[in-house]
């Protein structure tokens, strides 16, 4: 059974792509499966929480290759091999294709097209304002609140775009803007099918199937038909960066990804400064924005979300043992 795994950013229009993929009868899906997430992480330096010692393991696993075993080789067939089983487990019986859209995984893309060379790989691009934007609305109710959201702005995103560059090294690799698809999706509905080797015709209606589970897009659902249409505006983002703040962090992400990346992307680096310049001003929301900003820096520079997790468990009377 091939897999179609799709990266993107958060809001960026991926929970649409699947389920219109998933209109297909040959293709199986759940919401957001994030199974190789943990898959990845567990053999990542550094970057786990555990009550177990988790370097303590990445000691152990290293240690084979004084050993005589290839430990990046056992790796990969050990990821492959869990994976199976959970695909296999989670995908309908009849299912030719399983769509696997997880927006973090934006951050391990370049592992899992590596491991997955067979199976097809789906970039969904957004105008990173835009996916800002939808997130203050969508989760912030209107206020700052990307502190949840940095891993994917500064670490996904980037890593989407180095495998976006490096697309001649994959046969089954689809780089696509959200601008483009939801003006014309059926168009590119045909293109992954015939990667899939599915029959573009054998189809329900959009919405039709369900999707399980109960992560994905709280707003997508109501907001997209069955015809799409030429419904998106590129620079709709602009009146969500209304502040002083906000506008700094603009300049600074558009500078930080630099002219070649956002060509990459496929957007207009001046015309997105230029659209900066001129958004209005409020002053009520910069004053909305200021606890959500110190709860930022307290996120991004403390042990903040350790203790928090901590003290959760204390009032559950739960006692933890978490170490790096």
């Amino acid at each position: 059974m091939k897999k179609i795994f799709i990266y993107s950013l958060p809001r960026a229009g991926s929970t649409f792509l699947q389920k219109y993929l998933f209109r297909n009868n040959g293709v199986s899906t759940i919401s957001e499966p994030w199974i190789l997430l943990p898959m990845y992480y567990m053999f990542k330096s550094g970057k786990v929480f555990s009550e177990y010692v988790h370097r303590l393991f990445l000691r152990s696993f290293s240690d084979l290759d004084g050993q005589g075993i290839d430990s990046c080789l056992l790796r990969k067939e050990m990821i492959l091999a869990a994976s199976k089983v959970y695909y296999s487990s989670v995908a309908d019986s009849s299912a030719k294709v399983f769509i696997d859209k997880t927006p973090r995984y934006a951050i391990i893309c370049q592992d899992i097209a590596n491991d997955f060379k067979d199976d097809i790989h789906v970039i969904l691009f957004r105008h990173p304002l835009s996916c800002v934007s939808s997130m203050i609305k969508t989760f912030g109710d209107g206020n700052w609140c990307l502190y949840k959201f940095e891993i994917d702005l500064y670490l996904g995103l980037r890593e989407m775009i180095l495998l976006a560059d490096s697309k001649e090294n994959y046969k089954n690799l689809l780089v696509i803007r959200y601008e483009d698809f939801v003006s014309n999706p059926e168009d590119f509905y045909k293109i992954v099918c015939e990667l899939a080797n599915l029959d573009p015709n054998d189809k329900t209606n959009l919405h039709e199937k369900p999707l399980l589970g109960t992560l994905g897009d709280p707003v997508g659902e109501k907001k997209f038909g069955e015809k799409v249409g030429n419904i998106n505006s590129e620079y709709q983002w602009a009146a969500t960066f209304n502040t002083i703040y906000r506008k700094w962090w603009a300049k600074r992400l558009v500078k930080q990804l630099g002219e070649e990346r956002f060509k990459s992307m496929g957007y207009d680096i001046q015309k997105t400064r230029e659209v900066i310049k001129i958004i209005d001003y409020s002053l009520i929301q910069e004053i909305k924005d200021i606890p959500y900003i110190i709860m930022a820096f307290l996120h991004r520079h403390t042990g903040i979300y350790v203790t928090y997790v901590k003290f959760k468990s204390l009032i559950n009377k739960e006692r933890t043992f978490g170490e790096r």
